[in-house]
């Protein structure tokens, strides 16, 4: 189950070191959804639809997936970032620009 998540996952990547974020976007998306409440996977996806929101602009969106992974996963690896790219989200700060 994760190793298929994660190739999906890993399609997004190669869309993202391309930056063709649309792209990258939808293959998180579809890598968050199959497993929403995985514990490996779907805080990695909630961090990368993040960044990605942020590349947009959607700054509001991006603090909502950061708040989602804060809250639902708080013991995951990236909850520390999380949080701090939470508060520039939430200010408008771009960091992936």
């Amino acid at each position: 189950e994760n190793i298929e998540t994660l190739r999906i996952g890993a399609i997004g990547d190669a869309y993202a070191g391309k930056e063709e974020w649309a792209k990258a976007l939808n293959q998180y998306t579809l890598a968050y959804e199959r497993k929403p409440k995985n514990q490996m996977t779907a805080p990695l996806y909630l961090y990368k639809i993040a960044t990605i929101k942020e590349i947009e602009g959607k700054y509001d969106d991006a603090a909502k997936y950061y708040t989602d992974l804060i809250e639902n996963f708080p013991g995951a690896a990236n909850v520390s970032d999380a949080k701090k790219y939470r508060v520039l989200a939430q200010n408008k700060v771009a960091v992936f620009n």
